[in-house]
């Protein structure tokens, strides 16, 4: 087994918007000797909403990869989507 040293610690994202989370690692890196880094909240935000959008411009533009979802053909069968839909890469 390796034993790592660590220095420092990058406290980063949505979860980082959370104040009292946030507080508890300041004060765990404090106490542990550890560097402690972190953005404004204001740009601690969390991914979800861009995703979102990335997925709607792809269905809206018909382009899916390999790994789309799976649909029923007439039958109620299941299918791969890009059987249905000439698929496209990204």
């Amino acid at each position: 087994m390796t034993t790592e040293t660590v220095g420092s610690v990058v406290f980063a994202g949505g979860v980082a918007a959370n104040s009292e989370i946030r507080e508890k690692v300041a004060k765990f890196c404090d106490e542990e000797n550890l560097g402690f880094y972190v953005p404004p909240v204001s740009l601690c935000s969390d991914n979800a909403a861009m995703i979102a959008w990335a997925a709607i411009e792809r269905i809206k533009a018909a382009t899916h990869t390999h790994l789309s979802t799976p649909k029923q053909d007439q039958n109620g069968h299941w299918t791969k989507f890009d059987s249905l839909i000439k698929a496209r890469q990204f």
